[in-house]
């Protein structure tokens, strides 16, 4: 009796292995097996997950599972900005990214040993952005509040709306929209006024011991700019000048002999050595390059001498920067690229699909660009 069991048992078995291998005729090649194991995982997968939904208190899962999805999501846009619609050419190899949207106009950028400095002038503010370093990315971060105007003032534009590295003292300059004046920022937040009760200081540069700014004409409320970023008309007795004064604040502004109808963007020539972008010491080897309207000057520190560099852009110049012997001019949409040599020799461009109010060159090979509609972005040149 237990050998007959024992047989029985083991028919049973044999019953069992060959109904479980016996495979239909649609399915007796090896894809048609596959197939079928595939749909059987698949429909005990589904009536797994129905059981498990049904059951209250597992429903946390799902909760966890599309927070899981959406933090996925967000940090993939944050590691890898999106792409902006533009059209490139030339040296601008790709399309610009987009890093930073804050909503209000941005200006000022500046570049810094290894992070960027930019202002967001209607709300008084400085802000830095940095990169990091392999997959994080940093991004951007409050850098300062009162950027301009230290107390309630009726300015239209309270903050700052040019912001320049002084590497050499660790500190930037800011040219004080609401305030009227230009200033010194020290690494401890003490302030240098360099120059006051001005019209609208609205851009400053660099050049060895001394900064060279531009203070336009004043708007009844103080500035030059409205509120959405776009200029007033100037009053008939005001005149753009030109300035240079000593960053130790020791000596009162002196205004350049050059004359400008409304100039808006101020850059310094790049320096002949590798780095491109360092100024020399001695100021008067240098020369400006002057946005004045659609019309772009050579300003020679040593002759004081005016000369048009290049062809008319095709709206006013609202920024310019330059890097290794190469000039990078903003004017409305677009942003074009020449030699430095004769301005004339157009070696790109970038066709935005919003306003560039400020651009900067990076040494991590990026051209950053702030924008009117509150946006920052970058693309490499």
């Amino acid at each position: 009796e237990p050998l007959a069991r024992k047989m029985g048992q083991a028919k049973r078995r044999g019953r069992r292995a060959v109904a479980a291998t016996h495979v239909p005729q649609h399915f007796d090649d090896a894809k048609g097996t596959r197939r079928r194991r595939a749909v059987v995982v698949l429909e005990q997968g589904v009536r797994w997950i129905r059981s498990f939904a049904v059951d209250r208190e597992n429903w946390w899962f799902f909760v966890f599972a599309a927070a899981c999805a959406s933090y996925v999501a967000l940090l993939r846009a944050y590691a890898i900005p999106a792409e902006v619609p533009a059209t490139v050419s030339g040296i601008f190899r790709a399309p610009p990214r987009l890093l930073v949207d804050l909503g209000s106009p941005l200006d000022g950028l500046a570049w810094r040993a290894d992070h960027l400095v930019f202002s967001e002038p209607s709300k008084n503010r400085l802000w830095r952005h940095e990169e990091g370093r392999g997959l994080v990315r940093i991004g951007h971060s409050f850098f300062l509040g009162a950027a301009g105007c230290q107390d309630d003032c009726d300015a239209l534009v309270p903050g700052a709306v040019c912001v320049v590295d002084v590497p050499d003292r660790d500190a930037l300059a800011l040219c004080e929209q609401g305030s009227r004046r230009v200033t010194l920022l020290a690494p401890d937040g003490e302030r240098t006024v360099l120059a006051d009760h001005l019209h609208g200081p609205n851009e400053a540069v660099l050049a060895g011991d001394h900064l060279f700014f531009i203070d336009t004409y004043n708007s009844s409320t103080g500035s030059a700019r409205r509120a959405d970023g776009s200029l007033t008309e100037p009053p008939a007795d005001a005149a753009p000048v030109l300035f240079r004064v000593p960053l130790g604040g020791d000596a009162p502004p002196l205004p350049l002999d050059a004359t400008f109808h409304r100039p808006e963007a101020l850059a310094l020539s790049s320096s002949s050595s590798s780095t491109g972008d360092t100024p020399k010491a001695d100021d008067d080897t240098k020369q400006l390059f002057v946005g004045d309207g659609h019309a772009l000057f050579r300003y020679d520190l040593a002759s004081h001498k005016t000369t048009p560099c290049g062809p008319l852009m095709p709206h006013a110049i609202t920024s310019i920067a330059t890097s290794q012997q190469r000039i990078f001019v903003a004017s409305g949409q677009s942003i074009a690229a020449f030699s430095e040599k004769d301005c004339s020799t157009s070696l790109g461009a970038v066709e935005l699909a919003e306003t560039a109010t400020s651009i900067a060159i990076g040494t991590d090979g990026y051209l950053y660009v702030a924008t009117r509609d509150g946006r920052l972005l970058h693309l490499p040149v």
